[in-house]
């Protein structure tokens, strides 16, 4: 069983050792407390287990959005969840190994076992969302650094494109939240309307492509950092504004020729974006319920229409 635990929601998948599909579930967890929703989730997995006829659960992996390191949540932005042991909780009440991870390393996971005829042995994956996190697998094993805190690009400084003598974060040049704020500031609106996005999108309103093409410039840095630093067989971008606007691959793909002329890297988008995390968590709880954390296994994924 795979658990991603959403600030407004928590997704449920539960999946064969083949990883092959059982069920999935979606709850709603907007404004619920966190008593409430370990209360909901007990509740998910105790009915789950008594539809079970001669099948057993194995095992639970979670899904955050944060940093994990020794199978403990250190930082999230989840109330309650960095003082609340997650693992022995769950563990305690169904006697099944609980493993928690990041989204974006479960997501770098994914994109090792789920690839089919592709063999990725060392990769990057780029999760854009409200924060920028890289999953980084080096000769097939998740890489998770110092005390879990690999992979934080995000908080890395990046140069201003307009002004040298200014430095920020990545994450207010190149996360969602700042592409959405900067097409807002420019549009004028409050609150974004995409619909009336996507229109202008595709009449190219300078309005709209001026923000993107600072979003691709910005990202492609953070490209470039993460491509010399690891020298990846691949990386791979994953974020919902990628199915948005399509066209943001190939102004990356250009700005990452004008910085690395020599660079041969290949930058591709994941072909899993809804359930990467999820599938991630899949393979990490069955590798480890099998006792065969050093193997590689590959597993078979319907994958989402994406263009490349």
């Amino acid at each position: 069983m795979a658990i991603n635990l959403g600030s407004s929601s928590v997704a449920i998948l539960i999946s064969r050792f083949n990883a092959s599909k059982l069920s999935a579930q979606t709850i709603d967890t907007d404004g619920i407390n966190l008593t409430t929703v370990m209360d909901m989730i007990t509740a998910a997995i105790a009915k789950t287990v008594g539809q079970l006829n001669d099948e057993s659960l194995a095992g639970i992996a979670f899904v955050i959005d944060g940093t994990v390191y020794n199978n403990h949540i250190i930082s999230t932005e989840l109330k309650g969840l960095e003082n609340f042991d997650l693992a022995k909780y769950f563990a305690d009440k169904f006697q099944v190994p609980v493993l928690i991870e990041n989204a974006a390393n479960l997501s770098a996971i994914y994109e090792r076992d789920f690839h089919d005829n592709e063999l990725f042995k060392n990769l990057v994956t780029l999760m854009i969302g409200k924060h920028l996190r890289a999953g980084i697998v080096a000769d097939q094993h998740l890489y998770t650094g110092h005390e879990g805190h690999a992979g934080e690009v995000g908080e890395a400084y990046l140069v201003d494109r307009y002004d040298h003598s200014k430095m920020a974060a990545a994450d207010v040049y190149a996360s969602e939240p700042a592409l959405n704020k900067a097409i807002r500031d420019r549009m004028g609106w409050q609150e974004m309307d995409f619909a009336k996005l996507t229109e202008a999108y595709y009449h190219k309103d300078e309005r709209v492509m001026e923000p993107i093409d600072d979003f691709a410039y910005y990202l492609s840095r953070v490209l470039t950092n993460l491509s010399t630093s690891f020298a990846p067989d691949v990386v791979i971008l994953n974020g919902d504004m990628f199915k948005r606007f399509p066209q943001i691959l190939q102004s990356v793909r250009n700005a990452l020729v004008q910085m690395m002329p020599d660079g041969d890297t290949p930058v591709i988008l994941t072909k899993g974006y809804t359930e990467s995390a999820l599938l991630g968590a899949t393979s990490y709880i069955i590798h480890h319920a099998l006792g065969l954390d050093d193997l590689k296994l590959d597993f078979q994924a319907k994958a989402e229409g994406v263009a490349e």
